[in-house]
């Protein structure tokens, strides 16, 4: 706390006063720049940090894998791993819609690994999944060109509260020509913590 310097004290006192106030300044300053140095801006570290920092490095464990089941005959497979302790797979499969063998394995497996299918959505309550509605068709604008999708996606979950996640994709360009053979599946499964932590950041999404 600075003292309050009277108007009427010498010049040397209120020459001292100022002097001190300055030189704390200064090492205030000093002391910034040194932390953004050794730290690094935090601003700077969540706009430019690769994506690959930011996630989990640990891998996931047997339970999890089986869980992110991978069809026969599927193609470009690819593994990754997300932010709120998730892991996932996605891949292509050559599959006429409306895909019902495939949605059967899926069900059929993980409902031995003791995962139950969810009826609505898990991040958005009220709003059946595609357990109840089954598939869905939408334009995607966000896409250039538009795409159509006919989508099927719902969710599963144990007795922990672990999470798994599938959504079954058909795509092709508004003006394109139709294609409801090949399948895009993009399965992601997440921790009871991280779930947990999604649905509270969902909840105070939607209630603003």
């Amino acid at each position: 706390m600075i003292s309050k310097v009277d108007e009427h004290s010498s010049p040397t006192r209120h020459s001292s006063v100022v002097y001190a106030a300055v030189v704390g300044v200064a090492v205030l300053i000093i002391a910034t720049l040194a932390a953004v140095l050794f730290f690094g801006s935090p601003f700077g570290q969540l706009r430019d940090r690769p994506v690959a920092k930011t996630i989990r490095t640990t891998e996931p464990d047997e339970a999890t894998i089986a869980a992110l089941i991978v069809l026969d005959s599927a193609t470009r497979v690819s593994r990754y791993s997300g932010v709120n302790q998730s892991f996932g797979v996605a891949y292509a499969i050559n599959v006429q819609q409306p895909a019902s063998d495939v949605i059967q394995q899926i069900s059929s497996r993980l409902e031995t690994l003791g995962y139950r299918p969810l009826e609505n959505d898990w991040l958005n309550p009220g709003l059946p999944s595609s357990h109840i509605c089954g598939w869905t068709q939408f334009l995607d604008g966000t896409r250039t060109p538009m795409h159509q999708i006919h989508r099927w996606g719902a969710q599963w979950q144990d007795n922990p509260g672990n999470i798994v996640d599938y959504t079954l994709d058909y795509s092709y360009p508004e003006s394109g020509t139709k294609d409801l053979q090949s399948l895009w599946i993009d399965a992601a499964w997440y921790s009871a913590a991280g779930a947990e932590t999604m649905q509270d950041a969902a909840k105070q999404l939607n209630a603003k």
